[in-house]
C-alpha cells in the first residue's frame, strides 16, 4: 500500500469512519492482514479473494481465514483469459500495456482460462464490509461495477488506480473518480509513481445510490429510467432474454430469472403466454378467466416450471431497497405474502377487476405496519407520488369504484 497506515488513520477519523470489516481483492500474500488488524479489525472480518488458486491455497495454509479464490470483473460466468506474470503481482484479466516498457524483465508466464465472477455475487449472504481495497492490476473498474450493490454499505475504498495504460484496456484515474462519485465517493488521498500507476483512497461523502427491487420487470423499461440501482426480476424465459438484450450494458441493474412468491419449492409453476409472452403470469385466471381483461390468451398458454424465490431473500441476498415495485399480471398477492418486513415504500399494480387481489395485498401491507397510501392511474415510469393522502379504508373504497376492464394503475403505500 503506497499510501501509509499514518496517512490513513487520520483520514478515517476525520471523515468519522470506523473500519469494521474489509473485503480485499487481489490478496497475492496477504500482506495486509497486520495493517487491519492495527485498526482493530479480527483476521476473521477480512474476506481476501486472490485469481491465483496458489496463492489462495499458500494462505489457508499458513491459518489466513476467509481466503477465496475468484476473478472479479463487472459480469458473472464470463471466460476470460488470466494472465499470470513471473512475479504474480502483476497477473491480470488485462494484457500488459506500458508495464511492458516500464518492467521489461516482467513478462507473462502462463495463461489460464477463468470464469468471472462479481463482488454482488460472491458477497450474497455475507455480511458486508464497510472497508473495501482492489489490487487487480488495470481491473479494478471492473470489480466496483459488479458490485455496486454491496457498494452501498462501504465507507472506504482503497485502491490500485493508473494514470496511463500501464495494461491495455485499464480505467484510467479520472474514470475511476466519476464512477466512485456517483456512488457517494470522494478521493481523499493519491500517491502515483512515475511509471503511471499508484493508490487512491476514497471515502463515503454522500448517502449511496438508492435501491429498488423491480419485480416483473418485463423487458426493462422501467429499470433503464430509474436513478439508482435497480434489482430487475422477470420470470418468463422469452422476457427475460430480452431484459438481458437491453439492459446488460448498464451495469446498475442487476437482473435475476425466478418468480416471486411464497413457496418453499425451489420451483413453481408459471403460466407462459405463447403468443404474448410479457403478459404471462403465476395467475393462470389472469390470461384464461373471463373476468379479465386479458382472459381470451388462454388457448396459448402452457405451464412452465420457473425458479421460486421470496421477497425476504431478495433482501437477504441485496439488502433493504428504498422501494420494491410489482407489477405481475395479476399475482400481485402472490409475490407480496412473500415479505415479512416493511420496506420504506411499494407499490404494486391494481386493476379493477382484480379487486380481491388488492384487497389481499393492502391487508397484508396494514399487517407489516404500512399506514400511508397513494392511488396512482395508470402507469408512468418515473412517477413520484405527491403525497400519500389515503389510509387503507380509504384506498380499499377508492379502488372499489374503479371500472373493471377499464381502470388500472398503481397503490403506493409507505
Amino acid at each position: 500500500m503506497l499510501i501509509s497506515r499514518e496517512e490513513i488513520v487520520p483520514l478515517l477519523a476525520t471523515y468519522g469512519i470506523k473500519a469494521h470489516s474489509v473485503l480485499h481483492i487481489g490478496a497475492h500474500d496477504c500482506e495486509e492482514l497486520g495493517f487491519y488488524n492495527s485498526l482493530q479489525i479480527p483476521s476473521e472480518n477480512v474476506y481476501w479473494v486472490d485469481a491465483i488458486q496458489e496463492k489462495v491455497d499458500a494462505a489457508k495454509s499458513r491459518g489466513v481465514p476467509n481466503v477465496f479464490y475468484g476473478v472479479m470483473s463487472d459480469a458473472d460466468g464470463e471466460t476470460v483469459t488470466f494472465k499470470r506474470t513471473n512475479n504474480d503481482q502483476s497477473s491480470s484479466i488485462l494484457e500488459l500495456g506500458t508495464h511492458a516498457a516500464h518492467y521489461p524483465w516482467i513478462t507473462v508466464s502462463e495463461t489460464r482460462s477463468c470464469t468471472t465472477t462479481t463482488v454482488d455475487t460472491f458477497l450474497q449472504g455475507k455480511p458486508k464490509p464497510n472497508f473495501w481495497n482492489l489490487d487487480i492490476q488495470g481491473a479494478e473498474l471492473k470489480a466496483l461495477q459488479g458490485g455496486v450493490v454491496a457498494l452501498r454499505a462501504a465507507d472506504v475504498v482503497y485502491t490500485e488506480v493508473n494514470t496511463e495504460s500501464v495494461y491495455k484496456g485499464c480505467a484510467l484515474l479520472g474514470e475511476l473518480d466519476e464512477f466512485l462519485a456517483a456512488q457517494g465517493f470522494t478521493r481523499v488521498a493519491l500517491k502515483v509513481v512515475e511509471q503511471g500507476w499508484g493508490d487512491a483512497m476514497y471515502v463515503r461523502t454522500a448517502p449511496p445510490p438508492s435501491l429498488i427491487f423491480d419485480i416483473g420487470a418485463n423487458v426493462g423499461n422501467y429499470a433503464l429510467v430509474q436513478q439508482g440501482i435497480v434489482v430487475s426480476v422477470e420470470a418468463s424465459p422469452q422476457t427475460f432474454s430480452q431484459l438481458e438484450g437491453k439492459t446488460g450494458a448498464k451495469k446498475t441493474i442487476k437482473r435475476i430469472q425466478a418468480a416471486i412468491c411464497n413457496s418453499e419449492s425451489p420451483t413453481v409453476e408459471f403460466y407462459y403466454c405463447e403468443s404474448a409472452h410479457m403478459l404471462s403470469s403465476l395467475d393462470k385466471n389472469w390470461l384464461t378467466s373471463p373476468e379479465s381483461r386479458f382472459g381470451h390468451y388462454g388457448p396459448t398458454v402452457r405451464p412452465i416450471q420457473v425458479n421460486a424465490m421470496k421477497l425476504d431473500t431478495l433482501i437477504t441476498m441485496f439488502g433493504m431497497p428504498d422501494r420494491v415495485k410489482v407489477d405481475v399480471e395479476g399475482a400481485e398477492d402472490v409475490v407480496i405474502s412473500s415479505l415479512s418486513q416493511k420496506v420504506p415504500v411499494l407499490c404494486f399494480e391494481w386493476a379493477a377487476e382484480w379487486y380481491a387481489v388488492s384487497l389481499r395485498v393492502i391487508d397484508h401491507l396494514v399487517g407489516l405496519g404500512f399506514t400511508e397510501f397513494h392511488v396512482q392511474d395508470c402507469d408512468e415510469y418515473t412517477y413520484v407520488p405527491p403525497c400519500y393522502e389515503y389510509t387503507a379504508d380509504q384506498v380499499k373504497c377508492v379502488l372499489a369504484g374503479k371500472v373493471a376492464k377499464q381502470d388500472w394503475g398503481m397503490v403506493w403505500a409507505r
